[in-house]
């Protein structure tokens, strides 16, 4: 499920002890941006969520990702 932001750090403080992973990316061929793709599983429901700041996932074991493998149809929305 591709959400917010906002939402994403909701559904995070709905979990004991989550795992995220973050994913830096840089985005743009003449503009270049560094864009933070995040995902967990809450629940038994995988959340993604794409920010251009660092979110501060208070109280959740972020590992850090080297790259992000996502099948297409999720792929344009992230």
């Amino acid at each position: 499920m591709v959400v917010e932001p906002s939402e994403f750090l909701r559904a995070l403080s709905l979990a004991e002890q989550p795992l995220v992973v973050e994913v830096r990316e840089t985005r743009g061929v003449i503009s270049k941006r560094t864009v933070y793709v995040y995902v967990a599983s809450v629940r038994g429901i995988t959340f993604i969520t794409r920010s251009e700041d660092r979110l501060d996932c208070k109280g959740a074991t972020v590992v850090e990702g080297r790259r992000l493998v996502l099948p297409p149809p999720i792929r344009q929305y992230v």
